[in-house]
């Protein structure tokens, strides 16, 4: 934080109770005006998780899933999570380097899970609605238990509600 103030000091800007809005930023001045051991290098561009699984998608390909590509941009904003034992579910990422192969053992071993919410607000922007559906149908949903009805009712699957988790999925 003491270098956030002092970057901002240097920059001429004061840093209130309600923020601050910071309109142009010359990097290099802020970083010569700090002191050698509070100078840090911010000219390296920050990618989202969005960015860095789209590169991988563009390097490795799509998922394939029920004879389906999914994007791991698509599986990401669906919330599609992995749950290892031992460990609280995880939100893929790039760090997991996900094949389709490494997707199918987590899909095996029944480790994956999709936000119901945010498997249906993802999907009414899908331009390959019916693929998607087709690829995540063996997918159990977490959430509210009336997200879960909502997202089964749209993705074809009958599933029993027990806790936050959907269990026993059966095609309709």
């Amino acid at each position: 934080m003491e270098v956030v103030e002092k970057g901002v000091e240097s920059a001429g800007y004061k840093v209130e109770e309600k923020g601050f809005l910071v309109e142009h930023f010359d990097v290099a001045r802020a970083n010569n005006q700090l002191p050698d051991e509070d100078k840090q290098i911010l000219t390296r561009e920050i990618k989202t998780e969005r960015q860095l699984l789209a590169e991988q998608d563009k390097e490795l390909g799509f998922i394939k899933i029920n004879g389906q590509e999914v994007s791991r941009v698509q599986l990401y904003d669906f919330g599609t999570k992995i749950n290892v034992e031992g460990s609280v579910p995880l939100l893929i990422n790039a760090d997991m380097n996900l094949s389709s192969e490494k997707f199918q053992d987590h899909l095996d071993k029944k480790e994956v899970s999709m936000t119901a919410r945010e498997y249906l607000d993802s999907l009414k922007n899908s331009k390959n609605v019916k693929e998607v559906v087709q690829a995540t149908k063996g997918i159990p949903f977490i959430g509210s238990k009336r997200e879960i009805e909502e997202a089964e009712q749209t993705s074809g699957q009958k599933v029993s509600y027990q806790g936050k988790r959907m269990i026993n999925l059966e095609p309709v």
